[in-house]
């Protein structure tokens, strides 16, 4: 990467703060790749972004989350949710059935 932003969450103000996907992907992207091991550096640098900071956060968790896999996500941050368990046992088969998939 050879552009990096200082500190991380002031990529919001350099792609916008709007909820528009095309503010909200470069900023994702932007982060993802800043942080593609640490997923809670990464989500929390979306949050403290302001503006549509939900939806970007969410997409940030999301392309991290697929990197790093349930173990590299803070506990904490699932045993907080109302229904953890739930989601849990969907990220188990999510796993399985990708397990299953073969490469094209």
């Amino acid at each position: 990467m050879d552009i990096v932003i200082e500190p991380a969450w002031k990529v919001s103000l350099i792609y916008g703060m709007p909820c528009a996907i095309y503010h909200q992907l470069p900023a994702a992207y932007y982060l993802d790749s800043r942080f593609s091991d640490d997923y809670e550096s990464a989500v929390l640098h979306a949050i403290n972004g302001g503006g549509q900071n939900m939806s970007r956060a969410m997409l940030t968790g999301a392309l991290v989350g697929a990197q790093v896999g349930l173990e590299g996500i803070p506990r904490r941050f699932i045993t907080g949710l109302r229904d953890s368990q739930r989601y849990l046992a969907l990220a188990s088969e999510i796993e399985q059935l990708a397990v299953r998939q073969k490469p094209i």
